[in-house]
This record gives structure tokens, C-alpha cells and sequence, in this order.
């Protein structure tokens, strides 16, 4: 018993003074915990932004500090690219006569396989779009794939090829709007800008020629520039009113001068030489190429230089012309040591991957269900029920080398590494074998036997197109 000062006597009751000192400490406790998720909670929110959203994976060339489209690369992983090639919706598919499904499937195609593989950026590396009309617009087609993107939250950019809005055809009273008539890519570019949040399609005024030159830079969360991706315009020869075979002057110029400014920038203006790292797309090929394949595959009995693919097409050895070897773009990119790849398409049956004097060039497999694949001919038709414009159609190219239609991986590391691969639909694709396999021996039977057709259809030794 304990004295009371009022004269009764208290009673110490350990139990119950026990009781509240185990009270007391869990209600630090539950302060100390709610502290410590309060603080966590500002952190996440912190990391997030000051209005509490998740960071952007990307930022639009208008969001920019720099004013550059910047994707960033995930902390966890290595940063996976899709280069797709020549998807080349037609607006007369007049290819279905040998085989092309047309134009929905290769929409469907370009969902899928992005959704599939689910790369962190898609680059389109030209020819979107064959239109080869005065009278109808391409805006609706080139609208289809923003759709494609939009729906599937997933950024992309691409390049124009020589068929995208080609110069033949444009009008310049047509808008993205217009019913008839092609409008200008400028128009385009400016109506991509303000309507679709995922496509980082730009042009940079700084370039003189073309419209859509532009660069897309790859970064880390902190800001270091893990990859720069230049993406050159096809553009127009209004002198010789056809389009430029290799990038022009004012464009290698440009291309030159950005890498140098990216790089003083980031490494300071007395940075001895080192230049931020960068791979190049450009739809058409430059002369290189093929004398890159030539020496790599060696007829047959291949270098060190040689990773994957095949030639059968296309000599570009004297599309230079006479143009100064200091304006020429591998020979800039070779002395400013920046590019590590430069990617292609335009000839669609090529997929070849070589090293040339330290730069990985590579052929894109070709990602479209609507023109010409790997099957040949001397004159085609003009639409869908045109047999009789169609003759020396052989199937050899397929019935040989297989269908190897799809993408090109680009995985780039966070220290400037990279890896190219070739992914095929049929082996990323859950459901090719029901939607996108086709069957050319089927295709071969039904030509023969249409009385406009004035085959025989040519065939090869095997059937390497066949899944069993």
C-alpha cells in the first residue's frame, strides 16, 4: 500500500501499471508507423512528380528541355527498340493477286506484333503508305496506324520512305482533312503533333531539306543520353522530280551538327573528340550496303562481319554520284565516330546484318501484308482483279528461304551497348499460324487456274514457308 496525501490509502496494482505502459508503447508504435508511411508516401510522391502521377516514359519533342523526343530506359532492364519495315499499305492492293492479304492485315499485323513483343519504343522505318494517286488522300492511312499506337499506349516514331507522301503527288491545297488529294508532310507532321500524345514524329528546322528529320534521344531517370536516334526524311528532288537515293548535303550537314552539339553537352566543349553515342534510319539504302554484304557474306563463305540474313536485291554503289566524300553520310559518320548502326529497308525481301568498317548495317525484316514479299514478277497488275497485267510471277524466293516477315530487335544497354536481332511473326506471334500464315501453294493453284492469268507461276525446290 502506498499513502495518499487526502488520507486514504492507494493501492499498487502491477497488472494494470503494466497495462498502460504496454499502452503507451503501442501507441508509439502506431505513430512511429504511421510517421514512417507518411514519409514513404512523400517519397513515392516525390518520385512521381509534384502532382503525384507517375513519371512519363516519354516526352514529346515539345515537352523537352532540350527539344529532342526523349524516351526513357527502364532502370531494371535493357532498353528493347522495334524496328519494323516497309508495312506499305496500298491503296490498290493489287497485290492480293499473288498472295498479299491487303491492307486490314497488315494493320492487324502491326497491333499484334507490337503488342506481342512489347518493346519500350517502335521506329517505322518508311513506306507506310504506297498511294500513287493525284485524287485520294493518304491521311486516312497514316491516321489507321497513330490509332494502332494510341490504342496500345506505346510510343513510336518513324521515317517517311520514298512512297510516303511522295512529292509526285502532293497538292497544296490538301489538308489531313481532305477527302482528295495528298497533302504535304509538313501538314502531316503538325497534325501528328497536336492529335496523337504516343507518336514522336518532328522536324527539326534546323535541317535545310526534307521534312521530318528529327531525333529521338534515349535517357536514364538522372538525364545521361544512353542512345541518340537520327531519323532521316526521304526527301524529294523537285530538279529531277523523283526522290533522294541517300540523305543530302544539308541533311548530313545537320545530322553532323546535332551529334556535336548532343555531345557538348554532355560531355563539355573540351571533350577531345568523344561523342555521344547514335545509330541512324533511313529508309532508302546508301552504297554502302551492298558493298558491305559483298565483302561479309563472301559468296557463301562468310567473315567475321556476317551475323544473320540474306541479299537479293538492290545495288546502290553509285548512288553518291558526284558527291564530295566530306558530305557523304557514312564517311561523316565514320570520322565522327558516333553511330554505331544505321538501318534500312525499301527492298523488301533483303534482311541482312553486316559490319562495315565499325558500323552495323542492317536490313529490317520486312513487317507488311500488303505489297510484294520474297515472290517476283516482270509487270504487275493495277488492282485487285487485274490478272491479265500480271506475268513472270515466280514464287522461288519464298518456296526457298521461308517467310520471315516481322521485326528487328534493338536492345541497347545502359554503358552504350547493343544487340540486333531478327524476330520472326511466325515464331513471336500466338496466333500466326490461324491469321497470317499463308499458304502459296494454295496461292500458286489459284492463279494458274484463272483464265486472265498467263502463268505458269515459277516455284522453287522446297517450301520453307511451311509450318507443320
Amino acid at each position: 500500500m502506498i499513502p495518499c496525501e487526502t488520507g486514504y490509502t492507494q493501492f499498487y496494482d502491477k497488472n494494470e501499471h503494466k497495462g498502460k505502459i504496454m499502452r503507451n508503447k503501442k501507441s508509439l508504435f502506431i505513430v512511429l508507423a504511421i510517421a514512417v508511411l507518411a514519409l514513404t508516401l512523400s517519397v513515392a510522391l516525390v518520385a512521381c512528380g509534384e502532382k503525384g502521377q507517375p513519371e512519363p516514359a516519354f516526352l514529346l519533342a515539345s515537352e523537352s528541355e532540350d527539344g529532342y523526343a526523349t524516351v526513357y530506359a527502364p532502370s531494371d532492364r535493357d532498353f528493347r527498340l522495334m524496328v519494323l519495315s516497309d508495312p506499305q499499305v496500298d491503296f490498290f492492293e493489287k497485290y492480293k493477286v499473288v498472295g498479299s492479304p491487303g491492307n486490314d492485315k497488315t494493320y492487324e499485323f502491326i497491333e499484334d506484333f507490337v503488342k506481342e513483343t512489347d518493346p519500350d519504343l517502335v521506329i517505322i522505318n518508311g513506306d507506310l503508305v504506297m498511294n500513287d494517286n493525284f485524287l485520294v488522300s493518304s491521311a486516312p492511312f497514316f491516321k489507321r496506324y497513330a490509332e494502332i499506337f494510341e490504342k496500345l499506349q506505346k510510343p513510336w516514331a518513324f521515317t517517311f520512305g520514298n512512297h510516303d507522301l511522295d512529292g509526285r503527288y502532293e497538292n497544296d491545297s490538301a489538308t489531313m482533312d481532305s477527302q482528295h488529294f495528298q497533302c504535304s508532310k509538313e501538314k502531316l507532321i503538325t497534325y501528328f503533333n497536336e492529335n496523337y500524345k504516343y507518336c514522336l514524329l518532328n522536324t527539326d528546322e534546323k535541317c535545310e531539306d526534307g521534312g521530318g528529320n528529327y531525333f529521338v534521344n534515349v535517357r536514364k531517370r538522372s538525364g545521361e543520353l544512353v542512345y541518340s536516334l537520327c531519323l532521316f526524311d526521304c526527301q524529294f528532288d523537285e530538279e529531277n522530280y523523283t526522290y533522294s537515293y541517300v540523305p543530302t548535303a544539308n541533311q548530313v550537314r545537320w545530322y553532323k551538327d546535332t551529334i556535336n552539339s548532343l555531345s557538348d553537352k554532355e560531355y563539355g566543349v573540351n571533350r577531345n573528340g568523344k561523342t555521344v553515342k547514335s545509330m541512324i534510319f533511313n529508309h532508302v539504302g546508301i552504297p554502302e550496303f551492298k558493298t558491305a554484304w559483298d565483302e561479309a557474306y563472301n559468296d557463301g563463305n562468310v567473315t567475321e562481319n556476317y551475323f544473320y540474313g540474306h541479299k537479293f536485291e538492290g545495288d546502290y554503289t553509285n548512288k553518291y554520284g558526284d558527291m564530295p566524300e566530306d558530305e557523304q553520310i557514312f564517311s561523316v559518320a565514320k570520322n565522327l565516330g558516333s553511330t554505331t548502326a544505321i538501318f534500312m529497308c525499301h527492298h523488301h525481301d533483303n534482311d541482312f546484318s553486316v559490319n562495315y568498317q565499325g558500323i552495323r548495317l542492317t536490313f529490317g525484316q520486312h513487317s507488311g501484308y500488303s505489297h510484294n514479299y520474297r515472290t517476283t514478277h516482270k509487270t504487275h497488275g493495277n488492282n485487285v482483279d487485274d490478272y491479265k497485267g500480271w506475268t513472270g510471277v515466280s514464287f522461288k524466293r519464298v518456296d526457298d528461304y521461308g517467310d520471315q516477315r516481322g521485326g528487328t530487335l534493338v536492345t541497347l544497354d545502359v554503358r552504350g551497348g547493343f544487340e540486333i536481332t531478327p524476330v520472326y511473326a511466325k515464331d513471336a506471334l500466338s496466333n500466326f499460324k490461324e491469321k497470317y500464315y499463308i499458304d502459296y501453294d494454295s496461292v500458286a493453284a489459284a492463279l494458274d487456274a484463272n483464265p486472265d492469268f498467263a502463268g505458269p507461276v515459277a516455284r522453287g525446290e522446297n517450301r520453307a514457308w511451311k509450318i507443320g
